[in-house]
């Protein structure tokens, strides 16, 4: 997992230390996911985005609320830098994950570090072949989960003590600066089924470990039926783009939704698309338009809505606020076009 920290960007900048937006692995690999020449995606391995490696928190004494960040398909840790970015700034430690379940693009698989890149279901979805493959990819994202968890916590506990883990170097100003009880989970596509996964299946060791959920376009098919008839006990933020949605998956988050005991915010983005959420709109606007996920709506204003809605609604949980004044945050948030509902004030 990387973290994305409100850091000093421009003495990171003017140092030359800012971090590499990926590597050239991942973005051939990003283009291979997409079906598309690895020559369109070449460009994301020459970029750099305002965050730099090793850089202590910002100094002071107050507790950080947190923020746990699961990428969809496709996606890797920096793939979403807009969005996380965001909330840094707005004082939240942002632990942002590349999955080792063969979701992402790429990446370096742990214990040995070895390649894994992008694993392609076993046949067509839906099938119970594909079921099953996704929900043992869910059960493995739910253990990423709890070691992020733990990590963050001992990070929260020891600081840079290297001797309790050689993982912490570097990690001194974490010492006691991170609100454990003040957790919150994200995720996009199947990053938000993986939230949704975490908070309702039977068992999950984590699930009591967060305080509120936004899921952004949550793909919900790979969830477990035991899942899908389960109660979300935390407030959650629904976000849909509607030139992604279909009846079945609307069907699945309506039934959650109705099923909810605490505030719950739905808000559909009208002439929006999937990867609105993800920085592949703001940064290959071309090639979203020739594969058709563009959406109709300017890709970067729509995003920063995004960002600013999701803000909104964590501080909103924060502050002890009940569905309708989440929703009318969210609302200013996004502006007009856009309406929130609160479903479960």
């Amino acid at each position: 997992a990387a973290a994305a920290l409100a850091t000093d960007a421009l003495r990171a900048r003017r140092a030359g230390r800012h971090l590499p937006y990926t590597d050239t692995t991942t973005a051939k690999a990003a283009a291979a996911f997409a079906g598309i020449p690895s020559l369109i995606m070449s460009h994301l391995a020459l970029g750099r985005f305002p965050a730099a490696p090793g850089a202590a928190l910002t100094p002071g004494s107050e507790r950080l609320p947190v923020v746990v960040f699961s990428h969809g398909l496709g996606g890797w840790a920096s793939a979403y830098s807009n969005l996380v970015l965001h909330l840094a700034s707005e004082g939240y430690m942002v632990a942002v994950f590349t999955h080792a379940d063969g979701t992402a693009s790429h990446v370096s698989a742990p214990p040995a570090d070895e390649p894994l890149p992008y694993q392609r279901p076993p046949g067509p979805t839906p099938s119970p072949e594909v079921h099953a493959f996704r929900q043992s990819q869910l059960q493995r994202r739910t253990c990423e989960v709890r070691w992020l968890l733990s990590f963050l916590a001992l990070a929260n506990d020891h600081g840079g003590n290297s001797d309790k883990d050689s993982r912490l170097e570097g990690m001194h100003s974490f010492k006691g600066r991170l609100d454990m009880a003040d957790v919150a989970l994200c995720g996009h596509s199947f990053g938000g089924a993986t939230a949704v996964h975490v908070m309702l299946h039977p068992g999950s060791p984590v699930k009591d470990a967060f305080r509120c959920v936004v899921a952004m376009d949550a793909w919900l098919y790979p969830l477990a039926p035991s899942a899908l008839a389960g109660t979300m006990r935390v407030p959650t933020l629904w976000l849909y783009a509607s030139l992604w949605q279909w009846e079945e998956n609307h069907r699945r988050a309506e039934r959650l939704v109705d099923n909810a005991a605490a505030p719950a915010v739905h808000a559909m983005l009208e002439d929006a698309a999937h990867n609105n959420y993800s920085d592949f709109g703001p940064i290959a606007p071309l090639v979203g338009k020739l594969l058709g996920q563009a959406g109709k709506r300017d890709s970067v204003s729509l995003q920063r809505s995004i960002n600013r809605a999701a803000a909104a609604f964590l501080q909103a949980v924060r502050t002890g606020a009940d569905g309708n004044v989440a929703a009318a945050a969210v609302q200013a948030a996004f502006g007009e076009g856009i309406e929130a509902v609160a479903v479960r004030a």
